[in-house]
């Protein structure tokens, strides 16, 4: 869809279709949270962390950068589903990129 659009010269159909397929390949609309990606999250789930004292997890890398005793206590999951989730930041990607103009 997106070349068929793009030979056609149509940049911003070209641009909502690759959002499209992105938010298809995540399984998750674009105004949502990205916490919900996650194992076991929930939309209260992720509203909580966003509203946590301290400071707020907006990010997966927020969330991925917590030490286990503080992600235990601010995600109230059981040992396996936190273990899920610890697996999923194993996968996740990570990519540094640094370039001199």
């Amino acid at each position: 869809m997106v070349d068929v659009i793009s030979s056609n010269g149509w940049l911003t159909l070209a641009l909502n279709a690759m959002e499209l397929s992105q938010m298809v390949t995540q399984g998750i609309w674009d105004r949502a949270s990205v916490l919900l990606q996650l194992p076991h999250f929930t939309k209260e789930l992720a509203r909580r962390c966003q509203e946590n004292e301290g400071r707020p997890i907006e990010s997966i890398f927020d969330l991925a950068e917590m030490s286990i005793d503080e992600m235990r206590d601010l995600l109230q999951l059981s040992n396996p589903q936190l273990q899920d989730i610890i697996e999923f930041f194993k996968r996740f990607p990570n990519v540094d990129l640094t370039y001199e103009v």
